[in-house]
Formats: structure tokens, sequence, C-alpha cells
């Protein structure tokens, strides 16, 4: 085609390669998801401890409750000030449960790629 240029077969396996070594991490739900190297081969992916995942969930989902009361009941008493001891508080919180819940987290960060974050961290609940 006039005009137009075509990858050759070896650019195109050079741009896949670039990519190959790429995993996608979340480190927290609020985080976009972001693509780093790859250190480490494929290996046996230990199994998440439901009981531990489901105290996990309603530990942050209490944390998220108070914090959203908290950010509606400033909004009506301070408007007009920053919020940022609360904010940071919440971040304190927020990584304590990250620390005592680090093989939750792991596990989930490990489990990313595949999809089996929501699936397999959803599945015992449901």
């Amino acid at each position: 085609m006039k005009g137009k240029k075509r990858l050759s077969s070896s650019a195109a396996e050079i741009n896949d390669s670039a990519f190959h070594n790429k995993r996608v991490i979340a480190g927290s739900p609020f985080d976009a998801q972001k693509a780093e190297p790859s250190q480490q081969k494929l290996t046996a992916k230990p199994a998440l401890d439901p009981q531990r995942a489901d105290l996990s969930w309603q530990h942050v989902k209490a944390l998220n409750t108070q914090f959203a009361s908290w950010v509606q009941s400033q909004l009506k008493s301070h408007p007009d000030e920053l919020w940022k001891d609360g904010v940071q508080d919440y971040l304190t919180h927020a990584l304590d449960i990250m620390e005592k819940f680090s093989d939750v987290v792991n596990w989930l960060k490990g489990n990313a790629v595949t999809g089996d974050s929501l699936s397999g961290a959803e599945s015992y609940r449901n």
C-alpha cells in the first residue's frame, strides 16, 4: 500500500518482546494497574486462605465505611478547611491493614495477571 508502513516480522517480534517481561500489579484497589518488569520465574502460587481474606475484607470495608462517614461529617461541619489529618489517619490505618494482611495482599498482587484475584478472592464469600 502506498504511504503506509508495515512492521517487518522482526520489528513486530521486538515490539512484542518489549512487553513480554511486564506484568500487571495492583498495590491497592485505588491504584491504577501498573506494569513492571517481572523479576521472578513463574512458580506455583500459594493458595489464598479464605478466612484471612474475609477478615481483611471486613477490615477494609469497616475502615472505608468509617472514613466515608467522617468525610460526610467534615463536609457539613468544616467545608472550608483542609482535612489533611483525617486523610493521614485513614492512610495510616490502611497501611496497618496491608501490613497485618500482607499474605492476602501478596496473593492478590501475584494473581492480578491471571484475573484470579477477583474470582478466587470472592468465590468463597458467594
